[in-house]
């Protein structure tokens, strides 16, 4: 087996659920995630609905442009999940970040390893 082939990173270790209303949005920032060990692509609707349980994976990430009324419900349902690391990418005029919402206590560098992946900055989140 050829050196560097297999990733030894952070990413390579995590399971990721992206969480979108847009499968085209969804799936680029899939795309970006590649070298994780899982990486799951769910409608919004379907994680309400309870086709995706969030407390599955080791980070869940919801994506920007989620309506109002989904980011709140998902976000709620990845914060009850377990000790999961919740992110949520923003775009707004300031540039593109990710926001930490929580650090899972198990994997505490899973929001670095994911926005090193999605090459953006972390930023906390200011409550």
């Amino acid at each position: 087996m050829a050196v560097g082939v297999i990733p030894l990173d952070d990413i390579a270790r995590l399971r990721v659920l992206v969480i979108h209303t847009n499968f085209a949005v969804g799936s680029a920032i899939a795309r970006r995630l590649i070298d994780a060990d899982v990486v799951a692509l769910a409608h919004a609707a379907s994680v309400l609905d309870g086709n995706q349980d969030p407390r599955r994976y080791d980070v869940v990430l919801l994506c920007p442009y989620l309506p109002e009324a989904h980011r709140e419900a998902v976000l709620e349902a990845g914060m009850a999940a377990g000790d999961a690391t919740v992110i949520e990418l923003l775009d707004s005029d300031e540039g593109s970040r990710v926001l930490m919402h929580r650090a899972g206590p198990s994997l505490p560098a899973a929001a670095d390893a994911v926005a090193d992946a999605l090459g953006l900055p972390l930023a906390p989140f200011a409550a």
